[in-house]
């Protein structure tokens, strides 16, 4: 998946990117992934885990995980909701 970030939130465990998918018409996307460089085997579970959890979750209030990727060689979730249309962060 080819996505265009912008970061809006680092908690320094995980990262919080706004962001479109040029190929698919610019689509919005909420993108989380890991902060570290080198991140433990736990950290990578408890984010495909996560991913995992998108069947339990209600799209009326949560950002529904649509693709778990490897955006130049960082493993993360994406999301396409209309949270994604943040016009900035909070």
């Amino acid at each position: 998946m080819d996505l265009s970030l912008q970061l809006l939130w680092d908690d320094g465990e995980r990262l919080l990117h706004r962001g479109s998918q040029p190929g698919a018409g610019h689509k919005p996307v909420l993108a989380v992934s890991l902060a570290a460089d080198r991140p433990s085997p736990l950290a990578l579970e408890q984010l495909a885990h996560e991913y995992e959890l998108k069947d339990e979750l209600d799209g009326a209030w949560a950002a529904l995980p649509l693709d778990f990727v490897r955006d130049g060689g960082v493993p993360c979730w994406c999301s396409r909701t209309p949270a994604a249309n943040l016009s900035h962060a909070c």
